[in-house]
């Protein structure tokens, strides 16, 4: 986002949505044969259901979301550069309404869960884009705020394992650790905010940080395994 427009081109979406879908496919299918080898058989349908919706394993959700956020890039990125404020407030508005559903869905609707679709995180997305197309000009907004952020990032972070306990007993669901909730949407935003805040924070061995995030991914999809 921080580049010019035309580095964000097709080729280097389709680059990147290849590198992702490769190993996602490899490990996806994996999962199928070791179901298929303990006699649990899906239809053909239900298979192509699960690729699409990151539902081969329970954790592979997140990778349809990189996909479609991918695929979708060059709009936010347009909309980051000249409206970037009622992008934020739509994307908002999309994701809490994203949320509410998932609420409606555990307790009364019980049909289909979204995780998978880009609308359950768009905010987080596009306020990344914003945050690198127009940094200068919210700096200083979060840099006078930043140990409000902290204090909220703390309260939140106690109101969220609660908010799961509370929501996985009404429903009989297991609701901890899930992101697709209110107390885990607020976290993460004012985990945000308090670590842009910082301009010169750092994390020890940040070097070796940075060389295990180049496989992580890896890792993450061969662990259900």
């Amino acid at each position: 986002a921080r580049g010019a427009q035309s580095l964000l081109n097709w080729k280097t979406i389709r680059t990147r949505l290849v590198n992702i879908l490769i190993p996602y496919l490899i490990w996806s299918i994996t999962v199928f044969l070791l179901d298929i080898a303990q006699k649990n058989y899906l239809s053909p349908q239900e298979y192509i259901i699960r690729l699409l919706t990151g539902k081969a394993s329970p954790v592979y959700w997140y990778i349809p979301v990189i996909c479609q956020l991918y695929l979708i890039s060059p709009i936010i990125v347009k909309f980051g550069k000249s409206r970037w404020k009622l992008l934020l407030a739509l994307t908002a508005i999309l994701q809490i309404l994203m949320v509410i559903y998932n609420y409606l869905n555990t307790f009364w609707i019980n049909r289909f869960d979204m995780n998978w679709f880009f609308g359950s995180h768009i905010f987080y997305f596009a306020f990344g884009c914003v945050y690198a197309l127009k940094g200068n000009d919210i700096k200083a907004w979060l840099v006078n705020k930043r140990w409000l952020w902290l204090c909220c990032w703390v309260v939140m972070a106690v109101a969220t394992v609660l908010e799961g306990e509370i929501l996985t007993r009404l429903s009989g669901i297991d609701f901890r650790g899930g992101v697709l909730s209110f107390g885990a949407a607020f976290y993460s935003l004012t985990f945000l905010l308090w670590y842009l805040s910082f301009e010169n924070l750092k994390f020890p061995n940040h070097k070796l940080l940075d060389l295990l995030n180049k496989r992580l991914m890896g890792i993450y999809l061969i662990h259900p395994i």
